[in-house]
Order: structure tokens, then C-alpha cells, then sequence
């Protein structure tokens, strides 16, 4: 199992939810228009990704799995990363795959922007804001992912790596919500014992 190190947070507020992601500026209540963008945004990838659940049918739209450390697997799309789609139901940069005994189960979308910085549109406001990983550690022998340690230093092995904004769009029922930055471990765990 990788350890997380934490070197420090990049915005350490109730909004930061996971470590060593610097989330995008947003006001701090939604509107009603943002509530109904956020609504209509989730409601849009959720029919888009629906063929998804079957992942043999991702792996034919040119899915592919990252590194499975850990309960979840982010499935990247090459193609539509390199397109340059931006908050595009039909074409979401990544799936995101509970590993259960029974196989992959879809938990939800991600949308990613093409360069470090550039955050994407968040029509929900504070509901659908970007987040940005900074700090990662990756060990490319072992296909492992963790954060620097606290003298701001990657294991041996491992290299720094940030990775540019992206926004989770959760289909499966998340206590943070459907576009927090992580899934919540409890319903992975739910889902592979189900």
C-alpha cells in the first residue's frame, strides 16, 4: 500500500478536501443558475458515460486504465486529452473505475484541461470548481502513485509530477458530492461487497 505523505496544503479550508490539490477560486455560494448548471451538467455526463459501465465498451472508445494502487482506477482517453475538449459530456478525458472482485464498476467522469494552471469553466460555481494535483510522487517500476513526504521529497525511485486541472463527475452516490474532488473509500468498499 502507498504512503501519503502530506507536505502542506495548498488551500487548507473546509473546501480542501484532498491533499496536495489546489482547488480553483470560486464564489463561496452557489446561485440558483449555477445550482441548475451544475444539475444539468452532472444530468448530461451521467446519460453520456452511461454505455461506460461496461468496460469493454470504454476500452473500445480508447479508455485505458492508470496505475491500480488503489480501490479506484482512473481510466484515460488519449485521444480526447489531446483534442482539447473542454467540459464535454460526450467526451470526458477520464472514467473512473471502482477495482472490484467482479471487475471494473463505473463510479464516475473527469474532465481534464491540457495544461498546468489552466483551470476549466465551473457553470455550477463552488459545486463544479477544478482542482489541481501538485507534489505527486510516481514510481514508474512500480506503477504506484503517492505525495511527497514532509521534507518535501519523492521516495527513491519516484519522480514529481503535477497534472492539469481536472473536475470529477460522480454517478454513483458520494457524501461529498457528486463533483467532489475524491470518492468517498466507504462506497468503493460498498460497491466491491455488493
Amino acid at each position: 500500500m502507498t504512503t501519503i505523505w502530506i507536505d502542506d496544503l495548498a488551500r487548507p479550508d473546509s473546501l480542501h478536501t484532498h491533499v496536495g490539490a489546489v482547488l480553483q477560486q470560486t464564489n463561496d455560494v452557489a446561485t440558483p443558475d449555477q445550482v441548475a448548471a451544475a444539475q444539468r451538467l452532472y444530468d448530461q455526463t451521467a446519460v453520456a458515460i452511461a454505455p461506460y459501465r461496461d468496460w469493454r465498451v470504454a476500452w473500445a472508445a480508447g479508455y485505458r486504465p492508470g496505475p491500480q494502487n488503489t480501490p479506484s482506477t482512473h481510466w484515460m482517453n488519449r485521444r480526447y486529452i489531446d483534442a482539447g475538449y473542454v467540459l464535454d459530456p460526450n467526451h470526458p478525458q477520464g472514467l473512473v473505475y471502482a477495482n472490484t472482485k467482479r471487475g471494473p464498476a463505473l463510479l464516475g467522469a473527469m474532465f481534464q484541461m491540457q495544461h498546468l494552471g489552466q483551470f476549466g469553466p465551473d457553470p455550477g460555481g463552488p459545486l463544479t470548481a477544478w482542482h489541481e494535483h501538485t507534489n505527486i510522487c510516481f514510481s514508474p517500476l512500480g506503477l504506484e502513485f503517492s505525495l511527497m513526504t514532509p521534507t518535501a521529497t519523492c521516495p527513491v525511485g519516484s519522480i514529481d509530477i503535477s497534472v492539469p486541472p481536472m473536475l470529477h463527475v460522480w454517478i454513483v452516490p458520494n457524501p461529498s458530492g457528486p463533483f467532489a474532488v475524491d470518492i468517498d473509500p466507504g462506497v468503493v468498499r460498498r460497491i466491491d461487497q455488493s
